[in-house]
């Protein structure tokens, strides 16, 4: 299935222990992207798998795998809920989002790597956690960090600094901020923005009940 004859394709793939080889667990698309219409098929990709494989799917190294196109000039983005996170973190798998068909790992070239020299007008990469206090029901922002460049190992540590940040202010009570990790992505190099966050990370995440939501060039 291509990817560019839908504007969303979710796949779940596993690695078999045996052949170390990657195969698809389960699959929806649809031609429509709405970042409603991802969440949708996130959740019911992972509900079919689990539905299938029960605790075994946890063997196969799972990866949620992402793609989103659009061709009306949208902002392809992510905004998973907290009920979609735990899903994800309950099957152990990593979550790989893109906005089209290539790989998610960036290889950056010279013309991108002169860049890391020069000033920004703002960081590439910024990391907000976020919750809404239980006394006042006001938005608080538990944890805020920024980094000059961006990359994919970057955008990772920074988004396990600001969840461990976020709980230590405020505890082991920290679910009940009904809390966000956001992630925000602005480059002047034109890099190709991805979002991969591994199984641990994803744990982490669901660990303190927070939502994620990813909004790449603002």
């Amino acid at each position: 299935m291509e990817v560019n004859s839908h504007e969303v394709l979710v796949e779940l793939l596993g690695t078999h222990p045996a052949s170390d080889q990657e195969v698809i667990i389960a699959q929806m698309d649809s031609d429509k992207y709405t970042i409603e219409n991802v969440a949708s098929l996130v959740g019911c990709v992972l509900g079919n798998a689990v539905a299938t494989l029960a605790d075994g799917l946890r063997t196969l190294s799972p990866r949620l795998k992402v793609r989103v196109r659009s061709d009306e000039g949208l902002r392809p983005c992510l905004n998973l809920s907290a009920a979609r996170i735990r899903q994800i973190a309950y099957a152990s798998a990593s979550l790989d989002f893109d906005h089209c068909s290539v790989a998610t790992i960036i290889e950056e070239d010279e013309a991108q790597e002169a860049y890391r020299g020069e000033s920004v007008a703002r960081p590439e990469l910024v990391v907000v956690f976020v919750g809404d206090s239980p006394t006042s029901g006001k938005e608080v922002v538990l944890s805020r960090l920024s980094r000059q460049w961006y990359t994919l190992d970057d955008l990772q540590a920074t988004v396990a600094e600001a969840i461990a940040g976020a709980t230590q202010q405020v505890g082991e009570d920290i679910a009940l901020w009904d809390p966000q990790v956001g992630v925000r992505l602005s480059s002047e190099r034109g890099i190709h923005a991805a979002l991969y966050l591994p199984a641990e990370l994803i744990q982490a995440i669901a660990s303190c009940g927070a939502s994620l939501d990813f909004d790449p060039y603002v």
